[in-house]
């Protein structure tokens, strides 16, 4: 088992949103995962709680992998019916089959928010 966790302050992204738009959602986010942040009650929010999860899920993943880091793209994190975070991997890369599934946690606070994933190992 691997664990990664990740901390944003808010308003970091707030900014990266403002400055770059499209520029940086669409390099880190998936159409689906920038769907639902945008209907979100609080969209900065929601982003910077993925933003957040993106990185544990990498740091949590990079002992498994070959690889320094996976692409933003390549990890999607949508909520199921209950509103509980499923990550979905998309990627050739090879992780050598080791992981069998990613849980994580997200939780928001003010200024911040913040991610952790454990990896679970086959």
């Amino acid at each position: 088992m691997t664990v990664g966790i990740d901390i944003v302050e808010t308003k970091r992204i707030d900014k990266l949103i403002t400055r770059y738009g499209h520029r940086f959602l669409d390099k880190v986010f998936t159409e689906e995962e920038q769907h639902y942040c945008d209907q979100s009650a609080n969209r900065v929010n929601s982003y910077a709680g993925r933003f957040a999860s993106k990185e544990a899920i990498r740091k949590a993943l990079q002992p498994l992998t070959e690889k320094t880091y996976l692409p933003f793209l390549q990890i999607e994190i949508l909520p199921d019916n209950f509103g509980t975070p499923v990550v979905t991997i998309e990627t050739e890369l090879s992780v050598r089959q080791v992981y069998s599934n990613i849980s994580l946690s997200i939780s928001h606070e003010k200024h911040y928010a913040v991610a952790c994933a454990i990896a679970e190992e086959k």
